[in-house]
């Protein structure tokens, strides 16, 4: 379960490995047989375990918003439409001044179309029940299982 890739797989080879949950378990694959530990790694200081925890956090948070959340995205050339979102549609709302462990989940509640039909700024209300509008550009729909 925790090394079930987050997005799609690369054929790439120079793009390494998939991202997956056990990246921010353990920092890397959980495929990887577990490393032996040395004495001298028994006895690392709190505040160096807990360097090294938070750098660990830290680059999961970085990749999973660069390859999974900028994978949800709708990314398409202006000659294709894409299909609206919906009322109803379960979306992450990226924020700029955030960092991505705590851009919020959110429903829309209703959408505004521009002059050609497709919708380019929505409403969305959180779990908190706050509502907002938010161009499409700063929404990555969930997919819906």
């Amino acid at each position: 379960m925790n090394s079930r890739p987050l997005g799609a797989i690369s054929q790439d080879p120079s793009d390494g490995e998939a991202l997956t949950p056990g990246h921010l378990l353990t920092g890397g694959s959980l495929i990887a047989p577990p490393a032996l530990r040395t004495p001298d790694q028994e006895s690392i200081s709190c505040l160096r375990r807990w360097r090294l925890v938070s750098s660990v956090r830290q680059a999961f948070w970085q990749r999973w918003s660069r390859e999974y959340v900028l994978g949800l995205q709708i990314r398409g050339k202006w000659h294709q439409q894409q299909p609206n979102l919906e009322e109803g549609d379960l979306v992450i709302v990226a924020e700029d001044n955030l960092p991505p462990q705590e851009w919020l989940v959110g429903r829309v509640i209703a959408t505004h179309a521009g002059e050609d039909g497709m919708v380019r700024v929505v409403e969305i209300r959180t779990s908190t029940g706050a509502v907002f509008r938010r161009p499409i550009h700063k929404l990555a729909p969930l997919p819906m299982c």
